[in-house]
């Protein structure tokens, strides 16, 4: 907002980019013997794509019973990974040591709906997911009040693994040009406290 750039700080043709200065920055790093990390973005690098809602998240609105457009970038959509596939491709061009995914790698409770999703789900499971299949909660009654059914639950496993797959080849993609590159990956403190929410 306020008119705030968004983008990159790297050269690349596949987002919007604020300045080129992730190579004056390594180069300095390096010479005081310093090793840097880009902190990068995954869901939420959906910058330079506010015209093209396919490539959008989709959720769905538990309060006004309708799908929206979330924050971010669909991951189920192929069109959305290759375009991060690209970006990633391109921050490897710079002598990283290695990239820490920022904590947008996630999808809420109500995000991942649209038909890319549709898809995927039904040729890897063979079921079809709906609002309807997934909640149990009153429409008049508060959302934090849902419920979920087993459906639910490997629905939200299944978008875990496709989230982890992104990952994969965020790492694949940058490994093929820098292959000692590390990753580091936030973990969400339920996965500790409370493994099936998480």
């Amino acid at each position: 907002g306020g008119g705030r750039k968004t983008g990159v700080y790297f050269k690349t043709s596949a987002a919007p980019v604020v300045d080129d200065i992730l190579g004056v920055v390594v180069e300095a790093a390096h010479s005081s013997g310093l090793r840097v990390f880009a902190w990068m973005t995954t869901k939420y690098a959906d910058y330079g794509i506010e015209n093209d809602s396919d490539l959008a998240c989709k959720g769905f609105d538990l309060r006004a019973g309708g799908y929206i457009r979330c924050r971010g970038l669909d991951l189920f959509n192929e069109r959305a990974v290759e375009r991060l596939e690209a970006i990633y491709s391109d921050l490897a061009s710079y002598e990283i040591d290695g990239i820490l995914f920022q904590d947008d790698l996630v999808l809420r409770h109500s995000e991942g709906f649209g038909p890319h999703m549709d898809a995927l789900f039904m040729r890897y499971t063979g079921r079809a997911v709906s609002p309807s299949s997934l909640y149990i909660y009153s429409k008049t009654g508060e959302p934090e009040k849902v419920r979920y059914t087993g459906l639910f639950w490997q629905w939200a496993a299944w978008k875990n693994h496709r989230l982890l797959d992104v990952a994969g080849r965020l790492r694949d993609v940058v490994r093929k040009k820098r292959p000692e590159t590390l990753f580091a990956l936030n973990l969400m403190y339920e996965s500790v406290t409370n493994p099936q929410y998480a």
